[in-house]
């Protein structure tokens, strides 16, 4: 849909002068509301209003174009309720002068629909309607229909009819475009250079002939793509490789006379008709009963799919025997029925939301082994119920921006004195590329409402996206508990690379202390089938959880989890038993070794805005029982602990100091807009005065542990300043306030041996560092297990 259309030849402007000096007719075929559409300059003036109608109106007028064709949509959505309201306002259109006999005027048309009480009587007038809506409990959908308003194309344009206008197949050559295009235009820059050969993928690995429609084992590097889909839910009888079938399907022509789900054999074809010959599907590539070869595949998700060229994404909301909406045989659904869209002035007339509105909240990607199908792709499309969708690491493509011709790419002025930027010059020259060779192409931008979460492999993947990975990972669903750490291996194989550390139940040795703060709503619940991953791992609980609380708010930036060391940890290792980890030691700026940091005032000075001056930073950390050089002392582990741990594999052992307190309730001023079921508790010395607070528990959960008898035991991880809001505000208003905390997490102690300290996570706060003296804390070698 274009935008509006600029009215600016000689022809066009006495055309429209003769058109409306003339007296307009009323038109038969259209109610006396709706003569407004009879002008087929509406469009150009975006004349239309905003004019409620009863339902019980709208279909009694069943001699007029609009009403009859608004009525029919609106019988289809609206359920039972009995009154509502229409408003046809400003919409995105097109016009179709292909046919000589007539002008088409293609468009969405914006409809909202609110369904007012029942208890309203339906001879109510609408004056009577409209007072009542503002005070009573309505709901309210949103169509935008596409539809085509045909006008006569002889002497003065009349509206003649009103029909659907509906796209129930995609243009594969569109596909085909925006994959080439990529790989031309972006090459490398957006997918990275990719290393892997066909000795580097897993034993066992196969594709699908799609052209001999068999299953092979190619014996040298190749070129084929990926489907990423859901596999039926229950009773799942569809055909899938295993050993007795093997050999059958390996056999050329082995698929033509499989019974295969619709799903698999629409992405056979689209892959065919994409130019592709071979197409990885898992549950026709892996020997899905080969002990052997089926974990070794699992394991390296991320080497297959960051193989293929490209990923269909069949992104939809059924796991049934349904197929790939749009391709042939599958028509897509109605326009009614999809998400509404908005319009734009700028652009193309609307606005598209389709990540957002359709691919974010489908099935598929509420689904635990998707999201690494999503972010291991170089490159996807995913195919929904109502249109196709490209994304790239650069940017994505709508397939809804592609219904006219690509309109020249306007020309920015230049300022002819202006020096000419070679880097400038080629960034105008790669986006005229991007323009030509992609339609629809739009590049990332920092404030994409489709881009909050970046689902790419880069090589700038930083601790802030595993943050928002492991957040997005946790809210969807497994069939199987004991599937949690599997599927998400192949990212964690990427974030290995990427973020140069190895991965300890889902957590990345390198910044173990940032990422043991994870949080979920109230206490986690452990996985029963698990009880082999440790309390301390974000992997054990069945709950979403993430790292927000730690910014002080919903967006994360770099400058946000910068820490300061404290502690050294060790790992009792299943397989290598007790070693230290690479932990990087830094203070929040800088990495250094915590024996370097005391009286060093270079490292201790930290730059920028509301950052505490060196002297509060010297004050504060001598006199906390707890610092950077006191922990360099206090390295000698405890052999009780050590001892302990080795009948606990998985436990991480670590050197901190321990407080024995006290819950209470929250008095900040924080939660008018918070979930009323959780909030943060207080943690209180036994003199009942305030020194930090535990993150989001239940209110039950605090009513329970809240009582002067009732006392509790917090280890410290980490320091860290306070959150950048909590520094900007507080510090203006209270010169004494400390701007350092310490991240701290409460356990629950277990008494396998009574002379070590063994403890499970139970929840993670924050404790003041100023007040931590106050706590009376001891050191102790942790067991965390």
């Amino acid at each position: 849909m274009d935008p509006v259309r600029s009215i600016t030849s000689p022809e066009e402007r006495k055309y429209r002068d003769d058109q409306e000096e003339q007296p307009k007719s009323t038109n038969p075929l259209l109610c006396q509301r709706c003569q407004i559409w009879d002008n087929i300059w509406t469009w150009v003036y975006r004349r239309t209003k905003d004019d409620p109608i009863s339902l019980q109106e709208l279909s009694r007028k069943t001699n007029c174009l609009m009403c009859r064709i608004l009525g029919t949509m609106i019988e289809t959505r609206r359920g039972n309720s009995e009154t509502l309201r229409v408003w046809p306002p400003e919409s995105p259109f097109r016009i179709d002068s292909s046919d000589p006999t007539k002008t088409t005027i293609r468009l969405l048309l914006h409809l909202e629909v609110t369904f007012l009480s029942n208890e309203l009587e339906l001879d109510e007038t609408l004056a009577e309607v409209q007072s009542e809506y503002s005070d009573r409990k309505a709901s309210k959908i949103t169509l935008t229909p596409q539809l085509c308003f045909n006008y006569s194309a002889d002497g003065t344009p009349h509206l003649t009819s009103i029909e659907p206008w509906e796209i129930p197949v995609f243009d594969v050559s569109l596909l085909k475009t925006w994959l080439r295009g990529c790989e031309t235009v972006h090459g490398s820059l957006c997918v990275g250079e990719s290393h892997i050969q066909i000795a580097d993928l897993p034993l066992g690995f196969r594709v699908i002939d799609v052209c001999a429609m068999h299953i092979v084992k190619p014996s040298a590097s190749m070129r084929f793509i990926a489907l990423s889909y859901m596999w039926p839910l229950g009773g799942d009888t569809d055909v899938q490789l295993e050993k007795k079938n093997l050999q059958e399907l390996e056999t050329p022509g082995g698929l033509i006379n499989t019974p295969l789900p619709n799903i698999i054999s629409d992405s056979i074809a689209l892959c065919r008709d994409l130019g592709e010959n071979y197409l990885w599907i898992d549950r026709l590539c892996i020997v899905q009963d080969d002990v052997d070869e089926k974990p070794a595949q699992i394991a390296a998700m991320d080497k297959i799919y960051r193989s293929a060229s490209s990923t269909i994404v069949a992104a939809l909301n059924t796991r049934g025997g349904t197929g790939l909406p749009g391709t042939k045989g599958q028509p897509r659904e109605s326009s009614i029925w999809t998400p509404p869209r908005d319009g734009e002035v700028e652009g193309r007339g609307i606005k598209p939301n389709g990540m957002t509105a359709i691919v974010q909240p489908s099935l598929w990607n509420k689904r635990g082994w998707t999201f690494q199908e999503r972010i291991l792709s170089r490159r996807r499309l995913f195919i929904t119920e109502s249109q196709v969708i490209f994304e790239c690491s650069r940017g994505k493509a709508y397939e809804e921006l592609t219904y006219l011709p690509q309109q020249p790419r306007e020309a920015r002025e230049e300022d002819p004195g202006s020096p000419q930027d070679p880097e400038t010059e080629r960034a105008k020259q790669f986006e005229e590329q991007e323009w030509c060779q992609i339609p629809a192409f739009s590049p990332w931008s920092r404030y994409d409402p489709d881009h909050d979460i970046d689902f790419n492999m880069k090589s700038s993947t930083s601790l802030v996206d595993y943050f928002h990975w492991v957040e997005d990972y946790t809210s969807r669903q497994l069939s199987y508990d004991s599937d949690i750490l599997n599927a998400f291996a192949g990212v964690g194989n990427f974030l290995t690379e990427s973020l140069n550390s190895r991965l300890i139940f889902g957590l990345p040795e390198r910044y173990l202390p940032q990422t043991l703060m994870w949080s979920c709503l109230g206490p986690a619940e452990r996985r029963t089938e698990m009880p082999q991953i440790p309390s301390w791992s974000w992997a054990s609980s069945t709950k979403r959880s993430d790292y927000k609380w730690i910014a002080g708010s919903s967006t994360f930036v770099e400058h946000m989890v910068r820490i300061a060391s404290l502690a050294y940890f060790y790992f009792q290792d299943p397989d290598l038993g007790l070693r230290k980890l690479a932990v990087r030691e830094q203070w929040i700026e800088n990495e250094v070794a915590m024996k370097d940091i005391e009286n060093n005032d270079e490292v201790l000075e930290l730059p920028g805005k509301y950052m505490p001056s060196v002297w509060r930073t010297k004050q504060t950390w001598q006199e906390c029982p707890q610092n950077p050089w006191k922990a360099w002392l206090n390295q000698g582990l405890d052999p009780r602990a050590c001892n302990a741990a080795a009948s606990l594999p998985g436990s991480l052992l670590f050197n901190t100091t321990v407080a024995t307190l006290k819950l209470g309730h929250d008095t900040r001023d924080i939660y008018k807009n918070e979930d009323p079921l959780y909030r943060d508790a207080s943690i209180c010395t036994s003199d009942n005065i305030q020194v930090g607070w535990l993150n989001k528990m239940s209110r039950d959960w605090i009513e329970m542990h809240i009582g002067d008898d009732k006392l509790y035991e917090f280890i410290v991880i980490c320091g860290a300043l306070a959150d950048w809001r909590s520094r900007k505000t507080l510090v203006q208003y209270f010169k004494e306030f400390d701007l350092w905390r310490m991240h701290a997490m409460l356990v629950e102690r277990i008494q396998i041996q009574r002379e070590a300290f063994i403890a499970r996570r139970v929840g993670v706060g924050v404790v003041d560092a100023h007040k931590w003296k106050d706590c009376n804390p001891r050191w102790e070698t942790v067991v965390l297990c």
